[in-house]
């Protein structure tokens, strides 16, 4: 922390903080794998059923067969789908080497966040939420806006930003050790 109370912390972003952020927010916050995983446990469950009548009904193996094809491979697609998406988004903002994504400052005030072509001040009190993760902490200023703030960058390390965010969030909104 600097002699103003306040912590900079210019983010360079690359594809393994961008990625790991992409599955912990729609898979791990969001909880998007439970729609998949309840399809596939249900139509493995009738896929079983079908496979269990195997020679006291016509058509039972095939049944079952198709039932646990579609039943496993709807989900393999979304998750497919899910990380295609990300692997382009990866490509589509240059992520393959780090790079300079926005700097971002907290202070008593609140956070400021700044990009080569605007910045936004938010207030403790507006912050959504910060969670933890071993090699970065995502700060959420709304609910579907997160910044990332990657371990080993900045002028503080990552205990004394998050000491920062514990002091200065509003109880309930900090989530992580």
């Amino acid at each position: 922390m600097n002699n103003r109370g306040s912590i900079l912390i210019p983010v360079h972003l690359d594809a393994k903080t961008f990625r790991g952020f992409a599955w912990f927010d729609t898979i791990g916050r969001s909880k998007r794998w439970r729609s998949p995983l309840i399809f596939a446990v249900i139509f493995t469950i009738f896929a079983c059923i079908a496979l269990s009548m195997r020679g006291r009904a016509d058509g039972a193996t095939l049944l079952g067969v198709v039932l646990l094809v579609v039943g496993l491979g709807i989900p393999g697609g979304y998750f497919l789908s899910f990380y295609l998406s990300v692997r382009g988004q990866i490509k589509r903002f240059g992520l393959k080497e780090p790079r300079y994504a926005y700097t971002v400052t907290l202070s008593e005030s609140g956070v400021k966040i700044a990009t080569d072509k605007e910045q936004a001040d938010y207030t403790w009190d507006n912050v959504y939420a910060a969670y933890r993760k071993a090699e970065c902490i995502y700060l959420y200023v709304e609910e579907r806006r997160a910044y990332l703030l990657p371990k080993g960058q900045g002028e503080a390390d990552q205990d004394e930003v998050w000491a920062l965010l514990l002091e200065r969030l509003p109880a309930g909104r900090a989530h992580g050790r």
